[in-house]
């Protein structure tokens, strides 16, 4: 077994806990008479089978977690020696065979090496036990809340047993079995938990491996290489020569550059780092380069926030796949197989050949088809159809509405094209033109009057805001309400998705209209992005397009 099939055999117990959960809704199902659904007797039948759930899950599974968690020892080991192999190969390469070793080999460096080595191996197995353990006691925990959530859901006139089931579950199936608590409070998978731990532990072991070769020869310096992603952590450091004082045994006597144990205490070498070192030979290894072009440090940083992208776009994918598969109502699995599709669609898609035409007309047959009695969808329509769309790749942003031309210009080749959710883009960017030509949201006294006081609520909540966008938040990497918050905090409030501080006050107006775009999108697309705290912008909002 390797890191992958541990990951994948850890999301297969996951997907087994909450499909047998599901199973067990759909089987034990509700009875429902003219007086309505007989909540009592289902709950007390639904108990008996969570306490069934609870012992055959425990019976059946810490087999499996005996068989994943005993494949951990040989993976670390087996990094280590690959590690002090590798290594050797390239001193070899480098200062040639003849040269010999030529450092002080002291065989209590090992044994403590050996020592440091089994307590990683130990304290991972522990671990990942613990997470198992903690697995199955948050499936036990989510199916006992879902017995009696249901039911005040079923109060509340969802409708159907199917659609009460599916509201108490959504959050749950949404984050999935989420039982590891991170230092910074956020909350993970076990199987996202597995591949971090492993590959964080099989990489120490590597770099030991490595240490004790260049400890055989005398060598101390290394130089963390330059590559075209590196983590923001680690980007201080990347092309600049370190003395290895943690894994070869070097000491400040070995120069004057800094410390390996120095950098890593700033964040060198954090948790599911990408970066890496090489041995450092004065006199024959290219002489270090830490300095960073203007070109190179954007693309650094675009590199990462495509990385951050891609990431979300794959835990979406994966979040609609349980809602799809598990939710009860047929309406709310048809909804979720869309978002499926849409989100499978997105990680998949490359900027070359990117479509922007395509997905407009896609666009415009959605809004045709929505149009219900809302006088703004059937403007919208109009709006749409009348505008022309013209490619400019000098733009220096994706997409931009252009009022002395009434134009919306796009750049296809602009970083990260293709991860934009094309829908929230067109309905924003035609709802700027519909402001300039028709609402003008900018002179609206009640409108703006409602975004005072929405903004004095923002800042009353900061805390509470801001933690809607930390990581597996529930509105990370949202398009709309994340724009709308960084316009009322000004760009105080950290979100994914926003302008700069910069545009905020560049323009005493543009406040009031991207509010204005964002919750047009919000209406348009009917996106799930209804705060309390924006009922108030949100009514004087309804009123202008109405």
């Amino acid at each position: 077994m390797n890191d992958y099939d541990i990951q994948e055999a850890l999301k297969r117990i996951e997907d087994e806990l909450i499909a047998s959960m599901m199973r067990n809704m759909q089987r034990h199902r509700a009875e429902e008479t003219k007086e309505g659904i007989e909540w009592g007797m289902w709950q007390a039948e639904q108990l008996r089978a969570l306490e069934e759930y609870r012992k055959r899950n425990a019976k059946k599974y810490n087999g499996q977690f005996e068989e994943i968690n005993s494949s951990i020892p040989a993976i670390i080991s087996e990094s280590r020696k690959r590690g002090y192999l590798d290594q050797e190969a390239h001193i070899l390469e480098t200062i040639g065979q003849a040269s010999g070793g030529s450092g002080d080999i002291d065989g209590a460096f090992f044994k403590i090496n050996d020592r440091k080595m089994n307590a990683l191996i130990d304290a991972t197995v522990s671990d990942m036990g613990n997470a198992e353990t903690a697995m199955l006691r948050r499936a036990n925990d989510q199916y006992r809340k879902t017995i009696f959530n249901a039911q005040v859901y079923a109060n509340s006139g969802v409708g159907t047993y199917e659609k009460a089931v599916d509201m108490a579950t959504k959050d749950f199936l949404a984050a999935g079995i989420q039982c590891i608590q991170y230092k910074n409070g956020s909350m993970h998978r076990i199987e996202e938990y597995a591949g971090m731990a492993i590959r964080t532990a099989s990489k120490r072991a590597y770099l030991t491996g490595e240490g004790e070769k260049r400890k055989e020869w005398g060598c101390h310096l290394v130089i963390m290489n330059k590559r075209g992603n590196p983590c923001p952590k680690c980007l201080p450091f990347v092309g600049k020569i370190l003395i290895d004082d943690v894994w070869s045994g070097g000491s400040s006597e070995d120069g004057s550059y800094p410390l390996m144990s120095s950098a890593m205490v700033a964040g060198l070498y954090h948790p599911n780092c990408k970066d890496s070192h090489t041995t450092y030979f004065p006199g024959i290894s290219t002489p270090p380069d830490d300095k960073f072009s203007k070109e190179e440090i954007k693309k650094v940083e675009d590199d990462y926030k495509d990385d951050q992208k891609q990431q979300y776009a794959k835990r979406q994918k994966e979040k609609f796949r349980r809602l799809a598969n598990y939710s009860l109502d047929r309406e709310n699995k048809e909804k979720y197989e869309i978002k499926l599709g849409e989100w499978k669609q997105e990680f998949q898609k490359k900027a070359e050949g990117f479509n922007i035409k395509d997905s407009l007309e896609v666009f415009k047959e959605k809004i045709k088809n929505n149009i219900d009695n809302s006088r703004h969808k059937a403007n919208m329509s109009f709006f749409v159809d009348t505008v022309e769309f013209v490619e400019d790749k000098e733009l220096k942003v994706p997409f931009a509405y252009l009022p002395n031309e009434d134009i919306i210009k796009y750049n296809s080749k602009a970083p990260n094209i293709e991860l934009y959710d094309m829908d929230y883009v067109f309905s924003h960017e035609i709802t700027h033109r519909m402001d300039f030509l028709q609402y003008n949201s900018w002179k609206d006294e009640r409108f703006l009057q409602e975004i005072e006081k929405c903004r004095q609520k923002v800042y009353d909540k900061r805390d509470e805001v801001q933690e809607w966008f930390q990581e597996n938040g529930k509105y990370e990497y949202r398009f709309a309400i994340s724009d709308i918050i960084s316009a009322l905090s000004e760009g105080e409030i950290i979100v994914p998705v926003g302008h700069k501080k910069s545009y905020w006050k560049s323009n005493p107006k543009v406040q009031a209209m991207e509010i204005f775009a964002n919750l047009s999108s919000i209406d348009v697309l009917e996106l799930d992005e209804k705060e309390k705290i924006l009922d108030g912008i949100f009514k004087a909002y309804k009123e202008l397009v109405e």
